[in-house]
């Protein structure tokens, strides 16, 4: 097993960015407001932070290659979502791997 401090660091890191991606997504669905500037900013640090996530991102938006700038809001949104969604993959998967390395 890892470093505990930095999987307990990654843990929290990973809560923080499901969190901001939820609140955006809730906000636009609730008024229609996006923040676009930032939207993108998450967008892009999550696909520069994280390889797997940035590989799945490519192979799920294969099909179409929009610049950012061309996207629309529910597009951004869209894209927001489906990084949440990896995220939480993630994480499951990092609670059970703790949870079977502490029950062994």
């Amino acid at each position: 097993m890892g470093n505990p401090l930095i999987e307990a660091m990654d843990i929290v890191s990973m809560e923080n960015d499901i969190w901001e991606r939820d609140q955006i997504i809730a906000r636009y669905r609730m008024t229609g407001q996006l923040d676009r500037k930032d939207a993108i900013a998450k967008i892009r640090k999550l696909r520069f932070a994280d390889k797997k996530i940035a590989e799945e991102t490519a192979i799920q938006l294969s099909f179409s290659s929009i610049p950012f700038e061309y996207c629309s809001d529910g597009q951004l949104v869209n894209e927001l979502q489906m990084q949440k969604d990896m995220l939480e993959r993630k994480l499951y998967a990092k609670h059970t791997k703790e949870t079977h390395h502490t029950d062994g």
